[in-house]
């Protein structure tokens, strides 16, 4: 649990988005939206199919939010000014740790990890204790969920606590994938990446969508 595993930004990353120009984030947005249209209209074509439902839920939820991002980018790319791309591919992530800090919404989980993880691990002087550093990001991902239960109250006026669970689960799964890492250091890319999509699956199921 280090700095750089949460999701620190790389020359690598970097020099990979300094190459998309405006024309091509301009396409990109709008090549999203015209996904968000298709999705709905298989979630109409199969309104009883639980499974294309939540596949069609979670697509939708990354096309509209990385179209939302994307747009602003091409214009401020226009003007010059480079902005960090939020939604860097997601789902070829590999694990929770991956997704959350690297590839999801990445404005949010860097202002979380400056908000909360951070200064909970610098102010208490344990930097080096990792069962507290796991306290710390998990803590972040129940601030995380506190948030989305906030902006859903302004929303719709109401207060579920699904989005609070969504999130803390989250958290939960990523320190125990990580702990399971740590002693299985043998453990294949494919089955951590497996085991992600049908916990997201589910949870998402059960908990994030409507």
């Amino acid at each position: 649990l280090t700095r750089s595993t949460y999701g620190k930004q790389t020359k690598g990353d970097q020099h990979r988005e300094s190459e998309l120009g405006w024309p091509l984030m301009l396409l990109l947005a709008i090549s999203k939206m015209a996904g968000v249209y298709v999705c709905v209209m298989v979630l109409v074509a199969f309104p009883e199919n639980k499974i294309i439902e939540s596949v069609c839920y979670m697509l939708v939820t990354y096309l509209a939010a990385s179209s939302m991002m994307d747009l602003p980018g091409a214009i401020a790319k226009l003007m010059g000014i480079q902005l960090l791309v939020h939604f860097r591919n997601p789902f070829a992530s590999a694990s929770m740790e991956e997704f959350w800090s690297k590839r999801w919404n990445r404005m949010a989980s860097s202002t979380l990890r400056d908000a909360v993880y951070w200064p909970m691990v610098n102010l208490s002087g344990l930097q080096k204790n990792t069962p507290f550093r796991m306290l710390a990001a998990l803590t972040t991902f129940v601030v995380s969920g506190i948030m989305h239960e906030m902006i859903l109250y302004m929303m719709t006026g109401q207060v579920t606590l699904r989005w609070f669970w969504f999130f803390t689960l989250h958290g939960l799964a990523t320190l125990v994938e990580s702990v399971a890492v740590q002693l299985m250091p043998g453990l294949k890319p494919h089955c951590t990446r497996l085991a992600l999509w049908l916990f997201f699956i589910v949870t998402c199921h059960f908990l994030f969508f409507p």
